[in-house]
């Protein structure tokens, strides 16, 4: 990709479909530059690991949260909580 974008551009201007059972992966992916694009930068890994777990809390990961029953644990797994 060319430009350092967030998740949240492709979010609120509605360009993207989500596979449901992997859509964690697509927060995981873009959490950084996300993070940056707010002005927050990581020079440790625990912060870093503390803040990853906010993607369960973000709008559109809590609606495929409630429709996705073993998502949660999958998000989980791949955070290593």
């Amino acid at each position: 990709m060319e430009n350092d974008f967030g998740r949240g551009t492709l979010t609120i201007n509605s360009r993207i479909k989500f596979n449901y059972h992997n859509a964690h992966k697509f927060f995981i992916f873009f959490f950084i530059p996300y993070a940056n694009n707010i002005n927050r930068f990581y020079e440790d890994k625990q912060t870093l690991l503390k803040d990853l777990g906010s993607i369960k809390k973000t709008s559109v990961m809590l609606s495929i949260l409630k429709f996705n029953e073993n998502l949660e644990a999958r998000l989980d797994s791949e955070l290593n909580f």
